[in-house]
């Protein structure tokens, strides 16, 4: 997709008052944009029946030589994609993900746009939606999405999850820590939830609550990454940067395979006892991890 704006100008010739030229303005605009989704829509299903085309022509080429599972797996491929092809707002969607993997975000909103317009009540189109106005920075767009959602899905935890990403993104901690707790209440208090909730906290530098949540999420889910992260990152923001060490040392089998939590031990072995003792184990995670020798 392109990203290139058109400016439609439309001067007063003397003949049309003020007012009917903004309606005109708006008009035009409106067609643009009309005309901009059109676009889209056709080069996405091309994408896709060119997609469809290829895949059978491979299949067809590759005759006894290819294997069995390989068979398969591309026979259900061309079985999604003719499926997608066949349901408007699905293919939408499907344009919308291809967008967003190349980083076309603007295109990748005017397809999820056309996508919830077909499907109003699918959830993850909506959910979607608002996601990619926060990529392309109309945060207040997506916030508008998801509270009309909220009003018919007053039960859907997703809505809620979201909405506090997006206003922990904007700073806004106090409707963030509101949405996030509304999030926990709807989904039966899950890792997760009580891991955002512990994250908003600390950004609150409500110290004390965020460590009760993030205790929470760690007994629930003794394993769970995001879990033992925010409670070390928690005990280094209260100073106990030692009960940290502790903890990734107690949780030695998580560690070794989360590039996460080895960057997080590593910085925490670095700032309590030096860059000598913290070099053995950024090299052990250099080893591990060669896709972040440079941050590391």
């Amino acid at each position: 997709g392109s990203n290139k704006e058109q400016h439609i100008t439309i001067q007063n010739s003397g003949a049309l008052s003020e007012e009917e030229i903004k309606k005109a303005q708006a008009e035009a605009e409106a067609h643009a944009e009309e005309d901009k989704k059109r676009k889209a829509a056709v080069e996405g299903k091309n994408q896709l029946d060119s997609m469809i085309y290829t895949a059978e022509k491979t299949l067809k080429d590759a005759g006894d030589k290819a294997k069995d599972e390989d068979k398969k797996a591309l026979e259900e491929a061309i079985t999604e994609a003719v499926r997608i092809w066949n349901d408007e707002p699905g293919w939408h969607a499907w344009a919308a993900e291809l967008n967003e993997k190349l980083s076309d975000f603007e295109e990748a909103n005017v397809h999820w746009k056309l996508a919830v317009q077909l499907s109003p009540s699918n959830i993850n189109y909506l959910l979607r939606l608002a996601y990619s106005l926060v990529q392309i920075g109309e945060t207040n767009s997506a916030i508008e999405v998801l509270d009309s959602a909220r009003m018919e899905n007053e039960t859907r935890f997703e809505i809620y999850e979201m909405l506090a990403l997006i206003y922990l993104k904007l700073e806004k901690y106090q409707e963030a820590l509101v949405c996030a707790q509304q999030f926990n209440q709807l989904d039966g208090g899950s890792t997760r939830s009580l891991v955002q909730i512990g994250r908003i906290c600390l950004k609150m530098e409500r110290f004390d609550l965020a460590l009760h949540y993030a205790q929470q999420a760690w007994e629930k889910s003794p394993v769970d990454v995001d879990a033992i992260l925010l409670m070390t990152e928690v005990l280094d923001r209260s100073g106990r940067v030692q009960d940290a060490l502790i903890i990734l040392e107690k949780m030695d089998d998580v560690v070794v395979s989360s590039d996460t939590l080895g960057m997080q031990q590593a910085r925490l072995i670095w700032k309590s006892r030096g860059a000598k003792n913290a070099l053995p184990v950024m090299q052990e995670l250099m080893q591990r991890f060669p896709e972040h020798a440079e941050i590391l």
